[in-house]
């Protein structure tokens, strides 16, 4: 009895021991098909990421441009995208993005961007109504100290960064740097709901990439196309033709003078004076203008009536590009092609005055110069100088009939 029990208790161990390896192998075999549900999946996910990617990029190969791009990749990521620039100008955004809280949109100059209907009907009808800068997800809620330290995260990080929001709408703001290399191109700004997932914010990454490379496609294509249109502009400040030449060529430039114009001269006081050049290309492309490189000195011709504030913007924003100051004299306005060399010389004397008087790095036409700018103006307008100099207090003397000069 006691070697039968003994077998038994034998069989009984055997018989526990087969069942246990039996339900490990079992659970070994179910983890095994999690782990292959998940690698799947994964798979899958990257499959279709790939597929958005070639998409994308046989989209701006095939000649479509940045409204196009950023209505696809929002149908895409199911959010609202706008894109800056190196500076923080607004290129373009898909008409759902809101608009700011605090007002609108930075980058109100003449290339300030129009909303992209790239989306589709079904994404725009939940609360959107195309080009009219609202949206049914409410105000853009991250203010612009928030989003430029984010953006300069996701520079340093090389990944996207979620903005601080100061609203609780289940709606997430997130950036991600447009880079070229180690040069900062840019910034992808994603709005839309939460949460992002990692799928999601691998999708923004290659979109970010995407726009990367239009963008340098773009670069190229200005530089190439830039070079008729230094070459006359050239000629213009030269007046190595006649007026009659001089007009068939800037029609066939689409070049048109009958509307003001300003020249602005700038100086990079540091920095490549390649990337100087290319971002000259790049801003009178945008503003339909012309541009020279003269030595050190880069010579804008840009639509507008006041060279003060053209001035100032072609100082700052080339001084960001740069990292080092950039110093503007401006001059104009100017109407016919036969004043453009002598509104480029005042230009150039007021850059010449600001850089005497320790102006580097500033930058001024010969109103902010004042009498100084008034002997250096092509137009001594000596009356209009008095006017705005002395004008409260000669317009008091005829009101009150008194002498006070």
């Amino acid at each position: 009895e006691i070697s039968l029990m003994s077998s038994l208790a034998d069989l009984a161990a055997v018989a526990i021991e087969r069942t246990s390896l039996l339900e490990q192998t079992r659970s070994e075999v179910t983890e095994l098909e999690e782990n292959t549900s998940r690698a799947w999946g994964r798979s899958a996910a990257a499959a279709r990421l790939h597929g958005i990617h070639s998409d994308l990029i046989d989209l701006i190969l095939n000649g479509g441009d940045l409204h196009t791009l950023l209505g696809r990749a929002a149908g895409e990521l199911d959010a609202d995208l706008m894109v800056r620039d190196a500076v923080g100008k607004d290129l373009e955004r898909t008409a759902g993005f809101p608009p700011p809280a605090g007002g609108p949109a930075r980058g109100g100059s003449p290339s300030a961007p129009k909303p992209s209907a790239g989306r589709s009907s079904a994404v725009r009808s939940a609360g959107t109504e195309a080009g009219d800068g609202t949206t049914g997800r409410g105000l853009f809620s991250v203010d612009e100290a928030a989003l430029v330290r984010a953006s300069l995260d996701s520079y340093a990080r090389r990944e996207p960064i979620r903005c601080e929001s100061t609203a609780d709408d289940g709606i997430e703001v997130w950036v991600h740097a447009v880079t070229g290399g180690s040069e900062h191109l840019g910034t992808l700004v994603v709005h839309g709901p939460g949460p992002v997932e990692d799928d999601r914010q691998r999708l923004m990454a290659l979109t970010a990439q995407t726009v990367a490379v239009l963008m340098l496609m773009q670069r190229s294509t200005v530089v190439a196309e830039a070079h008729v249109r230094d070459d006359f502009f050239h000629e213009l400040l030269a007046s190595q033709l006649s007026p009659e030449q001089l007009a068939t060529r800037a029609r066939r430039l689409g070049v048109n003078l009958a509307q003001p114009h300003v020249v602005v001269v700038a100086r990079p006081e540091g920095g490549a004076q390649g990337r100087a050049v290319v971002w000259a290309s790049s801003y009178v492309h945008q503003l339909s203008g012309l541009k020279y490189v003269d030595g050190e000195h880069i010579v804008l011709l840009v639509p507008g009536d006041d060279p003060t504030a053209a001035g100032r913007t072609v100082s700052r924003e080339l001084s960001v590009v740069l990292a080092h100051p950039v110093t503007a004299g401006a001059a104009g306005p100017v109407t016919a092609l036969g004043a453009v060399r002598s509104t480029y010389e005042e230009a150039q004397r007021c850059l010449d005055a600001l850089t005497a008087l320790g102006g580097t790095g500033g930058a001024a036409s010969q109103r902010e110069l004042g009498f100084l700018g008034l002997l250096l103006s092509e137009r001594h307008d000596v009356g209009g100088f008095i006017a705005s100099t002395l004008g409260p207090v000669l317009d008091y003397d005829s009101q009150q009939a008194t002498e006070l000069l």
